[in-house]
C-alpha cells in the first residue's frame, strides 16, 4: 500500500465559514485532520517541516522539530491497521479518526527549541507515515506579538490538513 501524510497550510484564508474539499483518484483511502489556528505569522508561518513514511515501525515513533519561542508543534500520523491505536504523548493534545483499514490522529503542543512529538501503540505498525511542523508566532512571538493558538479543530474522512487564519 501506497501510504502518505501531507500537511497543508492556507496562510490568512477569508474570514468565515468554508468547505475544506478533499478529491482523490477511484479507490482511494483517506482521512483529514483539519484545525484552524490564529496568531500565526502570515509570513512564512511554518518554520520547520519533518516527515516519515514506512513499514514494521515499532513503538514509540518519534519526530522532532525546532519550534520558535512562542510557537506550535503540529503533527499527523497515520497507521495501516485498524486493530492498532496510536497514543500521544501525555504532552501533546490530540484526536482519533478511527477506519476499516488505517488508525489517523493528529496532535499539537506548544514548546520552544527542540521539540519531540511522540506516539506509541502496542504492536509493531505495519505501515506509518507522519509528519510534523512547527508554526511560528506572528509578530516574533514570545510574548512580542500573538501566539498561535487553535481555533477549531475537526476530524474528516481524507488527508491532513491544516488551515492557518489571521
Amino acid at each position: 500500500a501506497n501510504d502518505y501524510t501531507y500537511i497543508w497550510v492556507l496562510v490568512a484564508p477569508a474570514t468565515g465559514t468554508a468547505n475544506i474539499v478533499i478529491s482523490c483518484a477511484a479507490g482511494g483511502y483517506v482521512k483529514a485532520v483539519c484545525s484552524s489556528w490564529s496568531g500565526v505569522d502570515q509570513t512564512t508561518p511554518v518554520s520547520a517541516s519533518v516527515k516519515a513514511v514506512g513499514s514494521s515501525y515499532p513503538s514509540p515513533w518519534s519526530r522532532t522539530v525546532t519550534v520558535a519561542s512562542g510557537g506550535v508543534a503540529v503533527d499527523h500520523v497515520m497507521l495501516r491497521s485498524a486493530s492498532i491505536t496510536p497514543t500521544p504523548d501525555a504532552s501533546q493534545i490530540g484526536g482519533m479518526v478511527n477506519g476499516t483499514l488505517s488508525r489517523t490522529s493528529g496532535s499539537y503542543k506548544t514548546n520552544t527549541g527542540s521539540t519531540p512529538m511522540v506516539w506509541t501503540w502496542t504492536g509493531t505498525a505495519p505501515d506509518i507515515s507522519g509528519a510534523v511542523i512547527a508554526l511560528a508566532p506572528a509578530s516574533g512571538g514570545g510574548g512580542g506579538g500573538t501566539d498561535p493558538s487553535l481555533v477549531t479543530n475537526r476530524n474528516l474522512f481524507g488527508r491532513a490538513h491544516y488551515g492557518i487564519r489571521r
